[in-house]
């Protein structure tokens, strides 16, 4: 299931802005297999696998190279936290050790480079399209701007 991505900018100024990213992923596989079973002298079926969980967090920071009212072109990078996690499964019996997946856990550490576009159709919503190296090496998807009313 994923990746799922959420982002949130404030805009420093109109070259720079500051972004909050966080994502998260959630894989499983499982395979099936035969056993002897001795209480029952046959061989069975069972299901064995492994689910991983992997959440992020980054601060980014993004510069502008091009902005009017409908295109905004930038480059990003972060940095932030990661949290992995794996988890075994087995339906053959509940101590069952004889499956244990070799995961190698990452570092917690989380990063992200990236080139974007964004097309704004309406003055405060767009779609955008981002290309670099992080949980995908591409993404797109909808942006919706929020602005503070003006007092006065």
């Amino acid at each position: 299931i994923g990746p799922f991505f959420w982002k949130a900018e404030l805009g420093l100024s109109r070259k720079l802005s500051v972004l909050l990213s966080a994502s998260y992923i959630l894989y499983k596989a499982d395979w099936t297999g035969q056993r002897y079973d001795a209480y029952k002298k046959m061989d069975l079926p069972y299901k064995y696998g492994t689910k991983l969980h992997d959440i992020s967090a980054n601060l980014r920071l993004n510069y502008h190279l091009y902005v009017d009212k409908q295109w905004d072109i930038y480059i990003g990078g972060g940095a932030g936290y990661n949290y992995f996690s794996s988890k075994d499964f087995t339906t053959y019996t509940p101590d069952d050790t004889l499956y244990k997946s070799q995961f190698k856990l990452p570092y917690p550490v989380s990063y992200e480079m990236t080139f974007g576009i964004r097309y704004y159709f309406l003055t405060r919503t767009a779609i955008y399209l981002e290309a670099g190296m992080g949980k995908t090496l591409a993404q797109a998807g909808f942006v919706f701007k929020f602005r503070h009313r003006k007092r006065g």
